[in-house]
């Protein structure tokens, strides 16, 4: 069984000019993956949300949550679903919103689910703290409390990681980690952080336009990836560029600093080893995970 199974989902708006906001959406997410779902602003990923959730109905298609169809209420009992923005009641502490949300789920041992569900998000202690007093990142991991709160089978995130600096994003990539892993929990997102859908997606679907283009493993993904260095240059001996000629995309970012991009990683760990034995100053290496925003950008233009 699937966690999430859409057949041909469709949503179209207006009688006089209709618009296709979702076109013949066909996927199936595994139980314990993660899905993201990728693409410009307006390509329809929210509104695929919605349908998920009921917000919406559907024009023509179908949709099902671990087998049973959106139409029926009682697909959403294992589902969570954190929107891009929360309007928070700020003259609440972090204890009288999470218990008015449990209150809502007409919960039991509400203080103690509390308790456990600030734990996973590694905010012990902090029920007494208002909302009005709280970082964009902060706020976000109570709401990511708050979803808990059920103990949900499928978790949707729409856009989790916007107005995240750096450290949240990365706090927020750890927590997402540590629901899948050792609570086995399906999330279904929609991000443009790279760091995020590289490091913990099982699938990706690219989306335009209503449509998925294209669906991408989590290994595709990574075998697209290009393998990066950058050396800072001086006087040294430049013979090393001989041997790399023809191996390697060579470009100058600065008067000191190069770059070198490599297809492949045999390549790029050999090309490692002559820089050092060289005398070169490495300054960066790894995979070039921004590559992936040209992948995506590439699928979405042929489309066009």
């Amino acid at each position: 069984m699937y966690a999430i199974s859409t057949k041909k989902l469709t949503k179209r708006i207006g009688l006089l000019k209709p618009q296709t906001l979702i076109d013949e959406v066909t996927l199936n997410i595994e139980e314990g993956h993660v899905f993201a779902m990728v693409g410009p602003n307006g390509a329809g990923k929210t509104t695929f949300f919605k349908l998920l959730t009921g917000l919406s109905q559907p024009t023509i298609g179908t949709a099902e949550i671990f087998g049973i169809s959106v139409s029926n209420p009682l697909s959403r009992k294992g589902m969570a679903f954190l929107p891009e923005v929360v309007s928070h009641p700020e003259y609440l502490t972090i204890g009288e919103y999470l218990t008015f949300h449990a209150n809502l789920l007409a919960m039991k041992n509400v203080v103690q689910k509390q308790i456990d569900c600030l734990k996973i998000v590694d905010m012990s202690g902090s029920e007494s703290l208002f909302l009005a007093h709280l970082s964009k990142g902060m706020r976000q991991r109570v709401d990511i409390a708050r979803v808990l709160l059920g103990d949900p089978r499928l978790v949707l995130l729409d856009e989790p990681s916007t107005g995240l600096d750096p450290i949240g994003q990365k706090n927020l990539m750890d927590l997402l980690l540590l629901l899948k892993k050792d609570r086995g929990i399906t999330i279904l997102l929609n991000s443009h952080s790279v760091s995020i859908i590289s490091e913990i997606c099982d699938e990706v679907g690219i989306m335009s336009e209503g449509k998925i283009l294209k669906f991408c493993s989590l290994a595709e993904l990574q075998g697209m990836e290009k393998f990066r260095i950058v050396v800072r240059l001086s006087n040294s001996d430049l013979s090393w560029k001989e041997k790399i000629d023809g191996k390697a995309k060579i470009q100058s970012l600065s008067s000191e600093l190069t770059e070198i991009i490599f297809d492949y990683e045999e390549e790029f760990q050999k090309a490692i080893r002559l820089l050092c034995n060289s005398g070169i100053t490495i300054v960066e290496a790894g995979r070039n995970k921004s590559i992936l925003d040209s992948i995506f950008r590439e699928i979405i233009a042929k489309s066009a």
